[in-house]
């Protein structure tokens, strides 16, 4: 049966672009204090592991650190401005839709102005610009953006540093040792790059 508190979400976010992971190879094994090779597959897995749980719309952040591309899909579009669920956007790369005959069609990014932010994104129409009939389905309008920082934040990366040396020393889920305060010191270094963080 469903669930009756469940609703569909008004959007689609799928990744298409991976982004790369927030360390290399060689600054996890200079961090390890590891030298040799042996372990390299698994030292890069724990790389991937720690931006993953990092960066991205779903990872600890809430938004993008290294650059990468997604595209979030809607079944109607606002009147005005649409809002960009995700960011910091550095741009629009493509604009899609399906017409009444439900066949995908090609949109010009410059018909929308972008404004966003560390924290916020939207696109607005240019003005005299009509939306044409779309096809009822959940991905009747799709936009395509680019994500990402600047530049990525040394706390990010130490951050990312910390998760792999933890997973690298502990690699079961109990132990019967100490196990050192990582969550702490990782939220130390990630708290300020939160969506929505604000200075004290």
């Amino acid at each position: 049966m469903p669930n009756p508190h469940w609703t569909a979400p008004d959007h689609l976010l799928t990744l298409t672009g991976a982004p790369d992971p927030l360390v290399s190879l060689a600054e996890a094994k200079d961090h390890l204090e590891y030298a040799d090779s042996d372990r390299d597959l698994y030292i890069l897995a724990l790389c991937s592991a720690a931006s993953e749980m990092l960066d991205g719309p779903h990872g600890m952040i809430g938004k993008a650190i290294n650059e990468q591309t997604w595209t979030f899909a809607l079944r109607t579009v606002p009147t005005g401005q649409i809002e960009v669920p995700i960011f910091p956007v550095k741009a629009l790369q493509a604009v899609t839709y399906y017409d009444a005959n439900n066949v995908s069609q090609v949109i010009n990014v410059n018909q929308f102005r972008l404004v966003a932010n560390e924290d916020y994104a939207y696109l607005e129409p240019v003005a005299g610009f009509t939306w044409p009939v779309l096809y009822n389905r959940a991905d009747a309008v799709t936009f395509t953006v680019q994500l990402g920082m600047s530049t990525t934040p040394a706390g990010l990366k130490q951050a990312a540093l910390l998760l792999v040396s933890h997973w690298f020393e502990n690699r079961e889920a109990v132990s019967d040792k100490s196990m050192p305060p990582v969550p702490f010191a990782l939220e130390s270094l990630v708290s300020r790059w939160r969506v929505g963080w604000v200075a004290a």
